[in-house]
């Protein structure tokens, strides 16, 4: 078996499962396909991950475990589907769009096939991933794809070498692909996976943006991630970032869309589904969904009960990960908090990160602040909601470096840079969400044709 059948067949069942929980509600002709697909990678690489480190737990070997967890995934999905998936709502009549949308999709094309090109020569110079690839995500994959040694991915023996601590979604995606073609180590597998979860973060912003406001904001907002520098490094990385960002921004599309229907209970569920395996993917991801949760409840209040009862069973395994088998985390220390001293530091690092994004004239931020003094603001927003967890996810990364116990320019200096690229579809995402749309704009007639 190839390394890609694996891949393929996660994200066949994550399918089956977003056009389920979107069934009445999904948006029609390529708009539907650019949300559908690249969301279904999320969703069937961590259900599937998430039911293999159960089954590993319970005590299977590596190959049953993958074989179970990824056939009643994509079993659940089917059933699931055929009973409430097949049914669409009628389409919505479009206004006229936006008549030089041309040149954003121009733009965007352009750009894709540099960037195809991009991850192509990435896989080449880095085989085995970058440092944090091979000595972190990849390497706790081999214990989780080794008969009876799935629990050395935790080992406090790691610490100081690795990060025994982090949870292990991603890790475990690619253990379960692994365990499918008993070739452990063999690089295609994250290689492949790391391309499909930073294309699909593409697709995905992209057809959110297009389904909760328009094709050229989707546009444009794709054009502004393919902007970042930052995304081009860690593309091929094989880290857990861009899928962790692929996670939050599925999230956080699924509850603004809810929101629209008037909170919606199956993508409510999806939301609280995506949001518990980004803290399944990285401890970011649990104060992302905390404060997704948080958010939730505050502008659902009673509806908020299908987003926490999908996002339970994946919290319990981050819960129970924590509690009984992951070793001491030891990285903090309230006694900085005296130490006041750190916080001009944290901002300028974060600052010079930001200016480091891009190059004038198509710094993403430039772009950003010109779409937003192009386009204004809408008056009012329902979705101020929205803000709240990516504001929680800015505050918990700011105080794990105040509270950091190690040297502050050393985590700043290796972190600073994945934590701006976890943000920027965040941020893109809930700017465009806000700002006027092109295509909303009134069609003018032509002065010069007159009628007869």
């Amino acid at each position: 078996m190839t390394a890609a059948a694996p891949l393929l067949i996660a994200w066949a069942a994550g399918w089956f499962w977003v056009a389920a929980l979107t069934a009445g509600r999904r948006a029609h002709g390529p708009s539907r396909w650019l949300l559908e697909i690249p969301l279904a990678f999320p969703v069937g690489a961590g259900g599937g991950s998430c039911l293999y480190f159960a089954f590993l737990a319970a005590g299977l070997n590596p190959f049953p475990a993958a074989v179970l967890a990824d056939l009643i995934w994509l079993a659940a999905g089917v059933a699931l589907w055929w009973k409430r998936g097949r049914r669409c709502a009628a389409p919505v009549e479009k206004p006229p769009g936006f008549r030089f949308a041309w040149i954003a999709w121009i733009a965007l094309a352009v750009c894709g096939a540099f960037f195809l090109g991009a991850v192509y020569q990435g896989s080449t110079a880095l085989p085995q991933g970058d440092r944090d690839a091979w000595a972190i995500w990849n390497l706790r994959a081999k214990f989780l794809a080794s008969d009876g040694n799935w629990n050395g991915a935790a080992a406090p023996e790691l610490i100081g070498r690795s990060h025994p601590e982090y949870p292990l979604l991603w890790s475990g995606f690619v253990a379960k692909a692994w365990a499918w073609t008993g070739r452990a180590g063999a690089g295609t597998t994250p290689m492949t996976a790391g391309a499909a979860a930073a294309i699909s973060l593409i697709l995905l912003l992209l057809g959110a943006l297009w389904t909760v406001r328009d094709a050229v904001s989707g546009a444009l907002g794709a054009l502004v991630l393919m902007s970042t520098v930052t995304f081009w490094q860690y593309a091929m990385a094989q880290y857990a970032d861009i899928p962790l960002s692929l996670f939050m921004l599925g999230a956080l599309w699924s509850a603004v869309r809810a929101a629209g229907d008037e909170w919606d209970s199956p993508l409510l569920a999806l939301s609280g589904l995506l949001a518990s395996m980004a803290a399944w993917t990285k401890d970011e991801g649990l104060v992302f969904a905390a404060g997704l949760a948080l958010a939730i409840v505050i502008a659902a209040r009673k509806s908020a009960l299908p987003w926490l009862l999908a996002a339970l069973p994946a919290a319990l395994i981050v819960a129970l990960y924590k509690l009984l088998l992951a070793p001491p985390f030891k990285e903090w220390s309230l006694a900085r908090l005296a130490d006041v001293s750190r916080i001009p530091s944290i901002f300028t690092f974060f600052l010079d990160e930001f200016l480091s994004l891009g190059r004038f004239p198509s710094h993403p931020m430039l772009l950003l602040i010109v779409s937003a003094a192009l386009l204004g603001f809408r008056r009012p927003v329902a979705q101020l909601w929205a803000v709240i967890p990516v504001a929680t996810l800015a505050a918990g990364h700011f105080a794990a470096f105040y509270l950091s116990a190690s040297d502050l320019q050393g985590r700043l200096s290796n972190a600073a840079g994945r934590i701006v690229l976890q943000m920027m579809p965040l941020l893109i995402f809930t700017l465009f969400l806000f700002l006027k749309s092109p295509d909303s704009a009134p069609a003018t007639s032509n002065p010069k044709r007159k009628k007869r």
